[in-house]
């Protein structure tokens, strides 16, 4: 197994999902993790960055320095009342993300969507 170091951008890092996947790959050897979100973070050994995915402004910005990005785990949701509306703005936090990062970042080699929501 290769020694390289992981850096793991996750994306709705105060969410559950993202949380608990930025908490388990912050325990990993050989691994830093990047947390986004519009909220302050507050998890220990993740480097955390404030921004909005649906501001493609914000997301450049704040993001576009990020080039040794390995893995990126997408988890952040917006809940609205149609399946349309949920689709069009959920899709449009994935695309401002990897508009940003694909290119920024060659060593890419991993991405994880988690999404969440009522059931």
């Amino acid at each position: 197994m290769s020694m390289e170091t992981k850096r793991v951008l996750v994306a709705g890092v105060q969410g559950v999902i993202g949380r608990a996947a930025a908490e388990r790959f912050a325990h990993l050897q050989q691994t830093k993790v990047l947390g986004l979100s519009r909220r302050p973070g507050d998890l220990v050994d993740v480097e955390h960055i404030s921004v909005d995915l649906l501001s493609p402004t914000d997301v450049r910005s704040k993001l576009a320095n990020l080039t040794d990005i390995t893995h990126v785990v997408f988890a952040p949701y917006i809940e609205k009342p149609t399946a349309a509306q949920r689709s069009s703005v959920n899709v449009a936090l994935l695309e401002n993300l990897l508009d940003v990062i694909e290119p920024a970042s060659p060593s890419l080699r991993h991405i994880a969507f988690y999404q969440g929501g009522k059931a």
